[in-house]
């Protein structure tokens, strides 16, 4: 259900007023050639709360205009939500890109190309060509590996579920886990896991 344009949260744009969480953003979304109008629709109600109506108003007038104003939120909370939906922006291409049968090597390309992208988004600097340039080449070894990471994620979830893939995943991440003061919660069988669980 490709069309030749369609948004995905792009960027914070105008400094709108203060409020005790600090500056507010206006986030806006920007046209691309890849992006499926209906999985659009499905970021902006489940990443921006919108109501369904609205997210399709906001996505056709993208798909119009170029871009659509989605909301007004502090900035942390503005630059979660937009890397919230980079993040499964990225999925949704990986996922295209399996369903067609590019093969694994443009998926890990592919994929590899998002993560640098939106690193660089991230920072700020994609309008500095020589920084850009420099970024990619010292983070093409480290976005690669999360590639890979999130291709092997996405295939132990499809064999063997959600639970087994975030179990298998944790291990690259997380160390150590420790729960301290078990001992002061309530008795119950959750108490009595923890305790179980614990690696003293």
């Amino acid at each position: 259900m490709d069309s030749p344009s369609q948004p995905t949260p792009e960027k914070i744009a105008k400094k709108e007023e203060q409020t005790d969480e600090g500056p507010l953003y206006r986030v806006i979304i920007h046209n691309d050639d890849v992006t499926p109008m209906d999985f659009v629709i499905d970021i902006l109600i489940t990443t921006f709360d919108l109501p369904a109506a609205n997210a399709a108003y906001v996505m056709y007038t993208a798909h119009l205009n170029g871009n659509a104003y989605v909301q007004t939120l502090p900035k942390p909370e503005a630059q979660r939500r937009i890397n919230k939906a980079h993040f499964l922006r990225a999925l949704q291409r990986l996922s295209i890109a399996i369903h067609h049968g590019t093969g694994m090597t443009s998926s890990l390309d592919n994929l590899t190309q998002i993560n640098l992208d939106d690193l660089i988004n991230a920072l700020g600097i994609q309008s500095n060509p020589t920084l850009t340039h420099f970024t990619r080449f010292v983070f093409r070894g480290a976005a690669r590996k999360f590639a890979k990471q999130m291709i092997d994620f996405d295939s132990i979830a499809g064999a063997h579920g959600l639970a087994e893939a975030a179990r298998l995943t944790e291990r690259l991440y997380v160390r150590d886990v420790r729960v301290f003061g078990a001992d002061r919660l309530p008795d119950s069988a959750f108490s009595r896991f923890i305790q179980s669980s614990r690696h003293d």
